[in-house]
């Protein structure tokens, strides 16, 4: 996931590819995949963090034509704008919601760690230094674990 803080379950994951394996078995497989992201405690994972879901994050396939605008800088609304495209209602925010025929199909369920900070949610600019601070701190991790500093 793009900043580092979402994971899945073992059995969340088990259910996500269950899924997209039996979507793609199908008469007419999609192209793209939703999962709607719940909010958890950093401190313990397993208690939930907010009653409704967040953001949805996206997957999908190789041969998928529509990705995300490049020219629409990484947290100022690149995602929202996909999203659009794939059937989501533009209006509606939290909860996000699906209009009628999307293009995606939604699947599963994926993790995200609660920053713990309610403004984060209401600050683009606190949000954008936070999500630089978790890449960050994703790339120390991958390159101390491959032996790079």
């Amino acid at each position: 996931m793009p900043d580092g803080d979402c994971f899945f379950f073992s059995q969340d994951w088990a259910e996500v590819t269950r899924q997209i394996a039996a979507d793609q078995a199908g008469a007419s497989p999609h192209m793209y995949f939703s999962l709607p992201t719940q909010r958890v405690v950093a401190a313990d994972p397993t208690q939930v963090a907010a009653t409704t879901t967040d953001e949805p994050q996206l997957a999908f396939r190789y041969d998928a034509a529509r990705r995300y605008d490049v020219k629409i800088p990484f947290g100022a609304g690149d995602k929202q704008s996909l999203l659009w495209q794939l059937g989501y209602d533009p209006l509606a925010r939290q909860p996000y919601r699906q209009l009628a025929n999307p293009l995606c199909l939604e699947v599963g369920v994926v993790r995200h760690y609660a920053n713990g900070s309610d403004d984060a949610e209401q600050d683009t600019l606190l949000r954008g230094r936070l999500r630089i601070q978790s890449l960050q701190n994703l790339v120390a991790r991958v390159e101390t674990q491959l032996g790079l500093s």
